[in-house]
């Protein structure tokens, strides 16, 4: 089963990394997320991932002060290297993560993201396409995000509905945007499945 990568780029977010490292996939105790300690690759002749992480074991980062940019370049150029790593998204813990508990997922966007209609005439999400898209959520919603996510026809909602889902302190309520996607929030006629 393919896992997260997870960067923390803030020593006060490191206690948050045990957390997260608890967090495990829906029915299973398959960890959800892969932590990034070094810069070397990944693989049998490079580093290993670590994907379990128990409270009290030592880590060590070498992302501390990295940036999101750093962060995004390391998973484009590592990422196909282990078929054990979800390609294309990623989660950073940062100094925020250590204050309210929030993860910062950031997803990266293929050309030519997804075009509604033969031309586009009912719509392309997100309008650019080729970079990452930062979306900051609480750590309970990392699996049903990612998961939403993956599917193309959830982005008219997690695109085009952004600012609206979410909160006054940037917080993207995923819950409510998996049910615009499947039709069982009232108020919306955005049914994507």
């Amino acid at each position: 089963m393919t896992a997260i990568l997870l960067f923390c780029i803030a020593e006060e977010a490191k206690p948050f990394v045990y957390q997260a490292m608890n967090t495990k996939v829906p029915d299973s105790d398959v960890g959800l997320f892969w932590l990034v300690e070094k810069r070397a690759a990944p693989g049998p002749n490079g580093q290993r991932l670590k994907q379990d992480l128990k409270q009290d074991e030592p880590f060590e980062t070498e992302f501390i002060g990295a940036s999101e940019d750093d962060c995004q370049a390391w998973a484009m150029e590592m990422q196909y290297r282990d078929n054990q790593i979800l390609q294309d998204h990623i989660a950073i813990l940062d100094t925020r993560s250590a204050r309210d508990g929030t993860v910062l997922m950031k997803c990266y966007v293929h050309p030519p993201g997804l075009v509604l209609g033969e031309e586009g005439e009912l719509g392309v999400f997100p309008k650019e396409s080729d970079k990452w898209y930062g979306f900051r959520i609480e750590l309970r919603h990392v699996f049903e995000f990612s998961s939403q996510f993956q599917d193309s026809m959830t982005w008219p909602v997690y695109f085009g509905l952004k600012e609206e889902l979410t909160d006054a302190n940037g917080v993207f309520d995923v819950e409510k945007a998996g049910r615009v996607c499947s039709g069982k929030e009232p108020g919306y006629d955005v049914i994507v499945r």
